[in-house]
């Protein structure tokens, strides 16, 4: 079960700690100065030394954190679109943090937390900044630059460096239309999914539906708002959407195809199971219906219609009344019996 999980920090597209030296003359602003790594055990879990990598700000970037964080985004749109998350600050001290942190093998990667889509609707201050999984259906990939005015330039993130948007739905949903998250990717995406085969004029490339299925382990950044495409009515509605930052993503590993085969299985099963359970119902039925009927020979072998006519058993046919008699046909036979000195019959009994 060997899936082939791309990071960031292996793409080396990440915000890097390394920086050249100040000139001892300018003092460095503290904005800029470097990150030093929380100091973490060597034979610590992957997990755990992920967890504490993602508690160690600066002063100044916890001071931007608390700050943004208790700012809720605006709801009314500004400039070219609604607010995304790309353009707060948190963003990009947290994305920082996500594009350096380690690959997971399988084992561990299923150690992370699944929440419930609910969970940040209702939550999101709860997994603000932890390291959690999700598998996602992409539809749309755009790609963020500074040159292309979709990013903004700061301190801490490189100029140079891109980040992949991913518009997906909850690929674990009952119905994944109705759950839409954005995830964030230092990587380009299309290496492991595949080139999508559309293109929009805004720059979005776009797959088949249903998607592109993919595993993702990422952290929750927060809830923003945005003007969904709108569904069969084709009239677009403002709704509220989770924004991940995720650091590994990979198609779907061996494992998580042995469970979705597993299931079907389990569902042919299952209907399996369902139809031997109807006939022997109907046999029960018919059983109990024969117990009901008295056990004679002939409630166990039927004649047929023809049979019981041979046996007499059928009524016999009506006798037809006698019509009148020709006059001269009985004078006749009078004169005949007269003859053969034959006694008249007797009518009046």
């Amino acid at each position: 079960m060997a899936a082939a999980l791309v990071v960031a920090g292996a793409t080396g597209l990440a915000y890097s700690t390394a920086r050249a030296e100040p000139a001892a003359t300018q003092p460095a602003p503290e904005e800029a100065s470097t990150v030093t790594p929380a100091p973490t055990e060597p034979d610590a879990p992957p997990i755990e030394r992920i967890e504490k990598a993602l508690r160690a700000f600066t002063p100044t970037e916890q001071a931007i954190l608390d700050d943004v964080r208790n700012t809720p985004m605006k709801v009314r749109p500004s400039g070219r679109s609604w607010p995304q998350p790309e353009d707060r600050k948190d963003f990009y001290i947290l994305m920082g943090k996500v594009a350096d942190l380690p690959p997971l093998k399988d084992a561990d990667y299923y150690d992370l937390d699944r929440p419930a889509y609910r969970s940040f609707m209702q939550e999101p201050n709860r997994w603000f900044g932890r390291p959690m999984r999700m598998t996602v259906l992409v539809f749309q990939v755009e790609k963020l630059t500074v040159d292309n005015g979709k990013l903004n330039a700061s301190i801490f993130w490189r100029k140079e460096a891109p980040i992949w948007k991913l518009y997906c739905l909850n690929a674990k949903a009952e119905t994944p239309g109705l759950e839409p998250v954005t995830v964030y990717v230092p990587v380009d995406p299309t290496n492991i999914l595949g080139q999508p085969p559309h293109k929009s004029d805004h720059g979005r490339m776009g797959y088949e539906v249903p998607g592109r299925r993919a595993e993702i382990a990422g952290v929750f950044l927060r809830n923003y708002q945005d003007v969904n495409r709108g569904g069969v009515d084709g009239r677009p509605t403002v709704r509220e959407f989770p924004a991940v930052l995720a650091w590994q993503i990979a198609p779907p590993t061996e494992w998580e195809k042995k469970t979705n085969a597993f299931s079907e299985s389990h569902f042919i099963l299952l209907l399996l199971a369902g139809f031997l359970i109807l006939f022997l119902l109907m046999r029960a039925r018919m059983a109990r219906n024969r117990r009901e009927q008295p056990d004679t020979w002939e409630s166990r072998h039927p004649m047929r219609e023809a049979d019981r006519m041979e046996e007499g058993d059928a009524e016999p046919p009506e006798e037809e009344e006698p019509g009148p008699v020709d006059p001269q046909l009985a004078a006749a036979a009078k004169q005949y019996r007269k003859e053969k000195g034959i006694d008249e019959p007797d009518h009046t009994s």
